[in-house]
This record gives structure tokens, C-alpha cells and sequence, in this order.
């Protein structure tokens, strides 16, 4: 037998906190189980760092007003028009974007839109704003960055992206890039700082789709190292990712100040920038199930308990 606090697992199942603050004689599988519940759970809470955050938790509206819309997290001030101005057809609808894989990916609220139903560029609106603290590449350091992205059509003259920016300077252009992409323009790409089109080969689905990337910058000047994954199945690990879509290697080294949205017909929702992976594909954490776990646990103990008090009784009858 083994004593098992259980007061561990309260905070998570409050209206069992009576229960819990008492030490049980409990089975050594049991105490297994519940060491095991609490490290699965640590686990899956211990994310570094997101920094930067836009879920368009906004209340749907037809005409986006500038300078208006300031949700998320890690930006500074509101999103304002960029370039040309918004277009009557830019819009926040109801319901976020949720892309084939990973399909547990958490989103929050609604979702842009831009859909001007035509197939030129005269309908493309842009929309810019700041972060809080410019995400820098520093030596020997890496962010991940995601977004979903959704066309209305996929035919060769659109353009549905977020622009990573320094000031007014593209560093990162990424998604559904449109005629950019030599000879292959209805396929996804990114570009390095004004640099190639870089081609994943992949048309681009009029299905909600994650993009997601990988910034990593190494010990000298140009080490800057950039990796494109299209609706990666398997977001666990970097390894379950499996080869990149698209990347490139030895790019100069970066600082990130704003962002820009850019669509010409479809929806962009769930912008993320973080420290780790975990931090820009986060999946639903399983605290309902740990808490059932843990209700299971305490009364299966007081089964336990219950059983064992039983057969002494038993005994002192039969004693008796």
C-alpha cells in the first residue's frame, strides 16, 4: 500500500476539494494513475511563450471600420487600412476557420473576410497593425508562427496572406500568395525578404487550411533558416511534422514590428506568433477529462476503502 496525497488534483475539481484534502490508503496502481494524471497534465500546460495573438473575436459586421478593432493579444493599437483602403467587401462573419488538420485546433469566435466575387485585383484589401514588442531573431533562438487561411476560389490571381513586417518592409510573405508564385500561381508559397517565391507544390484548397511556420536563427549574421508546413497531420512534435512543404536556408537575420492582412477573395482567421510549437497549434487541453479521472480516482478509493472495512467486519463476525 501507498499514501497518495490527493489534494493535488483539487484546483482542477474544486467541488471535490472536501474529498481531497485528506490522505488515502490507496493501491499502488491507483497512486499510479493519479501521478500519472497530474504529469499528463503538466505536461500539456507547459507552453513557453505566445506572443502575439488575433483570433477576430469580433461581432460580425459588413464594412470595416479603421482603427476600431483591437482584440488579441501582443498588439499595440488597432487594426488600420494599409496601402489601399478596405474594401466595402472586407468583413468579420460568424464562426472561426477550423482547418482539416490539425481539427482540434483551438480557435476563439468569428473570422475575416474579404470576397469581392471576381477574380481581379481591384477588390483586395489590406489591413496593418503593430505589435507591442518587435519579435527579433536573436542568435541561437526560433518562433513558430500560424495562421488559417480559406479562398472562396482558387483561381491564379488571388491573394489571402499575413505579411510579417519591419516597419514598412516584407520579411515574411506567406499563404495563398497568388500570381506570385512563378508559373505554379495558384499554388502556396512564401517569400524571404523580397527574395524567390518559395513553392510547396500545393494548390491551394478552398477548404480552411493552417499554414505554419518555422524561424530560426543561428549563431552568424546570414543563419536565418525558414520552414513551411501545410496542414501538418501531426502537431505533437516538430518531428511528427515530418519533411516541410517549403524552406529555405541562410537568410539574413530579422525583426519583426507588424503585421499586415492582405486578401483579395477569402477568409484569414487564428494569426499566431510563439516561442514554441505547442505555443501556435494549441489543441484542446484535456482538463474535463482529468478532472474525470480524478472524481473516478477518489471513488474508487472510497470503493477501496469501503471493501476493505467490509472484510474486517466480516472477519470480526465470523471471529466473533
Amino acid at each position: 500500500m501507498i499514501f497518495v496525497e490527493l489534494n493535488i488534483l483539487s484546483d482542477r475539481v474544486p467541488h471535490i476539494t472536501q474529498l481531497t484534502h485528506k490522505k488515502m490508503k490507496i493501491p499502488p496502481f491507483l497512486g499510479a494513475v493519479a501521478l500519472a494524471s497530474v504529469l499528463t497534465l503538466t505536461a500539456q500546460t507547459s507552453h513557453a511563450a505566445l506572443l502575439v495573438y488575433e483570433g477576430f473575436n469580433y461581432a460580425p459586421v459588413s464594412g470595416i471600420a479603421t482603427g476600431t478593432y483591437n482584440g488579441g493579444l501582443g498588439f499595440f493599437g488597432a487594426w488600420n487600412s494599409a496601402g489601399n483602403a478596405l474594401t466595402a467587401n472586407a468583413m468579420f462573419v460568424s464562426g472561426s476557420l477550423t482547418p482539416a488538420a490539425p481539427a482540434t485546433l483551438v480557435t476563439t469566435g468569428n473570422s475575416f473576410l474579404n470576397n469581392n466575387g471576381g477574380d481581379n485585383g481591384g477588390g483586395t484589401s489590406f489591413m496593418e497593425r503593430n505589435f507591442t514588442t518587435a519579435v527579433s531573431g536573436v542568435a541561437n533562438t526560433t518562433i513558430w508562427h500560424s495562421f488559417v487561411v480559406s479562398p472562396t476560389n482558387n483561381v491564379n490571381t488571388n491573394k489571402n496572406m499575413f505579411v510579417l513586417r519591419s516597419g514598412g518592409t516584407n520579411i515574411l510573405v506567406m499563404g495563398d500568395v497568388g500570381d506570385n508564385v512563378p508559373g505554379n500561381p495558384a499554388n502556396l508559397g512564401f517569400n524571404w525578404n523580397g527574395g524567390l517565391i518559395q513553392d510547396t507544390g500545393i494548390t491551394m484548397p478552398t477548404s480552411p487550411t493552417l499554414i505554419l511556420a518555422k524561424i530560426s536563427q543561428g549563431a552568424t549574421t546570414f543563419s536565418t533558416n525558414i520552414s513551411m508546413w501545410v496542414n501538418p497531420s501531426n502537431v505533437s512534435s516538430e518531428a511528427a511534422l515530418l519533411t516541410p512543404n517549403a524552406s529555405l536556408l541562410g537568410q539574413a537575420n530579422f525583426s519583426l514590428t507588424n503585421v499586415q492582412l492582405t486578401s483579395r477573395n477569402g477568409g484569414l482567421d487564428e494569426f499566431r506568433i510563439g516561442d514554441t510549437l505547442a505555443d501556435v497549434t494549441p489543441v484542446p487541453e484535456p482538463t474535463t477529462v482529468i478532472s474525470g479521472m480524478a472524481i473516478a480516482l477518489v471513488g474508487l478509493a472510497t470503493m477501496f476503502r469501503r471493501r476493505s472495512l467490509n472484510s474486517k467486519k466480516h472477519l470480526l463476525v465470523r471471529g466473533g
